[in-house]
């Protein structure tokens, strides 16, 4: 179309802080080259000025800066192949449809954030301490590890959040809010809290370590940890619409252990240091598979329907209590 830019060749600003501001009418394409700013020299790509809804699409070549930061602006989708600053700055990408970054995507230090009024996808994502935050209309998907060193993860999707590789953040929160959550491999903060919430679907763990933070699932449906969670002091809330399943233990170092659904729990072991134990299913069973131990805080276990015990159960010299409302206690 006459509004757009397309590019096939190097552009860069050197020798001092200039920065590289490119604005179509239409759409930007660029299919080779680089497009690069020394120092603390950003870069813009800004389509749809005109009248048309267009779109930033990187086919091949890169958008490189020092330690200025990279803004990607766009009416209609973004898609992007190499995008890196090497210098501490951000990387923005904001869309009215979808933004993919279709290779892993780095910064050292800058914040990497994408706003879509679609879907977001990434590969692999690594900010050396900058602060990632996801927000998509729809779904937001990471293929690949995502390693925030220092910095914080913000992921709120209208639709659904997959993490399918490791997910990693330096003592930093990590806050998910999402129709459905799946984490299919390890989850760790090194101290950081970890909130997540599922507005209308399940959420899914696997193995989640979160030092001295607290983790809190809220699930619409049904919650699963499909690994082990560990927490050095921090406490554990795990809330399901429907029913809460842990594969294998859940430790705290001193935290207090809280578990309630509406429907059945089915619990590996479970331990606390010094913290309390509190398990209540409103519309269900509860089947507590391993052994328990609290370390001198009280067992609380409630269940409107059955309640089964298959292995020990101690509390330090706290206080136990079964409850099977209109059940049996095996």
């Amino acid at each position: 179309a006459a509004d757009d830019l397309t590019l096939a060749a190097n552009l860069s600003a050197t020798g001092g802080n200039g920065s590289i501001f490119l604005t179509a009418g239409d759409s930007i394409e660029q299919s080779s080259g680089t497009v690069s700013a020394a120092n603390l020299g950003g870069v813009s790509y800004t389509a749809s000025t005109g009248t048309t809804a267009g779109a930033i699409t990187l086919t091949g070549g890169a958008i490189e800066t020092g330690g200025g930061d990279i803004l990607l602006a766009a009416d209609a989708a973004i898609s992007l192949q190499d995008v890196n600053s090497t210098g501490g700055g951000a990387i923005s990408a904001t869309s009215g449809d979808d933004v993919t970054f279709a290779r892993d995507v780095s910064t050292a230090g800058g914040d990497l954030t994408a706003d879509a009024g679609g879907s977001v996808s990434l590969q692999g994502v690594a900010t050396s301490g900058g602060a990632v935050d996801l927000d998509a209309a729809g779904n937001i998907d990471v293929a690949g590890t995502l390693n925030s060193g220092s910095g914080s993860l913000a992921a709120d999707a209208g639709g659904s959040a997959t993490f399918a590789g490791t997910v990693t953040t330096s003592n930093a929160a990590v806050n998910v809010t999402a129709g459905d959550v799946d984490f299919q491999d390890a989850l760790s903060t090194g101290g950081g809290a970890v909130t997540v919430t599922s507005t209308v679907g399940a959420i899914s763990f696997a193995a989640v370590d979160t030092a001295s933070g607290d983790l809190t699932a809220d699930a619409a449906t049904d919650l699963a940890l499909n690994g082990t969670v560990d927490t050095l002091a921090g406490g554990v809330d795990l809330d399901a619409g429907l029913s809460v399943t842990t594969a294998s233990g859940v430790n705290s170092g001193g935290g207090d252990i809280a578990v309630d659904a509406g429907g059945s729990i089915s619990l590996a072991a479970v331990t606390t240091s010094n913290g309390t134990l509190t398990v209540a299913s409103t519309g269900g069973d509860v089947d507590l598979l391993g052994a328990v131990s609290t370390g001198g805080g009280d067992v609380n276990v409630a269940a409107s329907e059955n309640i089964t015990v298959d292995a020990a159960m101690t509390s330090g010299g706290a206080a136990i209590q079964l409850a099977a409302t209109n059940g049996t206690l095996t």
